[in-house]
């Protein structure tokens, strides 16, 4: 248990990064979707309580792809508009 200690999982940046893009994504249950896992984990990802989940690099990097993917897309999407000046 240690090492999952020292590993940087539990880190409060990385959780507070999580927190953030977790919002930016449309909250916990957009973010379960499209992270395909259960809400109830998304809670304990987010959850500083002692049910917390570690936020391991896999979700780091998945959700890394989604932000990505969303940034994308909004400026896909304000390139369409017409420009007023």
């Amino acid at each position: 248990m240690d090492n999952l200690l020292h590993d940087g999982i539990y880190d409060p940046a990385r959780r507070a990064w999580f927190r953030e893009a977790v919002e930016l994504l449309g909250g916990g249950r957009e973010a379960a979707r499209q992270l395909d896992i259960t809400e109830s984990s998304i809670r304990r990802l987010l959850s500083d309580g002692a049910n917390s989940r570690g936020i391991r690099d896999g979700i780091v990097r998945d959700t890394r792809e989604l932000l990505r993917r969303r940034a994308a897309a909004c400026q896909e999407q304000a390139d369409k508009l017409i420009g007023e000046g």
